[in-house]
């Protein structure tokens, strides 16, 4: 047997680990920058909804892979991934001065994909995750912002285990919330709009000159 045969076996072996064993892990939102207070949106309310638009792997955010690459024992994460990225968004809003609370511009996030596959390579494996939210800004109707913002990420990975899935999906999350929060027709949407719901101000008879 070659060097290299016995480095594949190896890297096999290793990838499966306990692939019989479901896992767990708590997701987190991991910022990939930092964010500042944005004059023109303190104070602004946004009523923010996020929903569950996935049509597959809703109960499941990878599964584990034997040395032949065969799909094996369900990775799960302990919340709803919904609940992370509605957390995140939150979080983003807040800081850049919105107020989020159950009143407000509506802005709806769906999210369409959360899931993470592994794969078989010849020295390593890896862990491919992708991310897809979908960003409405307005009435689902007549919305004045709609786009779909997709990240994957792709880590190295020597054990197809819930680590290593965690790791690389709060990577791609982290990519997604960023992507969301730096596009300035979103952010534009969100001052204009919700300037121009804003009550008309009548001037008194003082403030009227002949």
């Amino acid at each position: 047997m070659t060097l290299r045969s016995v480095l594949a076996a190896f890297v096999l072996t290793a990838l499966a680990g306990c692939a019989l064993s479901e896992d767990k892990v708590a997701l987190r939102y991991v910022p990939t920058s930092s964010a500042t207070v944005v004059d023109a949106a303190k104070g602004i309310p946004i009523n923010l909804d996020v929903v569950d638009g996935r049509t597959s792997n809703r109960t499941i955010i990878s599964r584990k892979i034997n040395s032949y690459g065969m799909e094996m024992a369900a990775i799960r994460a302990t919340q709803n991934p919904t609940e992370l990225v509605e957390r995140a968004l939150k979080q983003e809003l807040r800081i850049r001065g919105f107020d989020v609370g159950d009143k407000g511009l509506s802005v709806t996030a769906t999210l369409n994909k959360f899931y993470n596959q592994y794969e078989v390579g010849f020295f390593t494996g890896s862990a491919v995750s992708s991310v897809d939210v979908n960003v409405l800004v307005g009435d689902q109707s007549a919305p004045t912002f709609e786009k779909t913002f997709n990240a994957n990420q792709t880590d190295d990975a020597f054990i197809a285990d819930g680590d290593n899935a965690k790791a690389a999906l709060e990577a791609a999350l982290g990519k997604v919330i960023s992507q969301i929060m730096a596009n300035s027709k979103f952010m534009d949407a969100l001052i204009s709009e919700a300037g121009a719901g804003a009550p008309a101000v009548t001037p008194s008879s003082e403030d009227v000159t002949s």
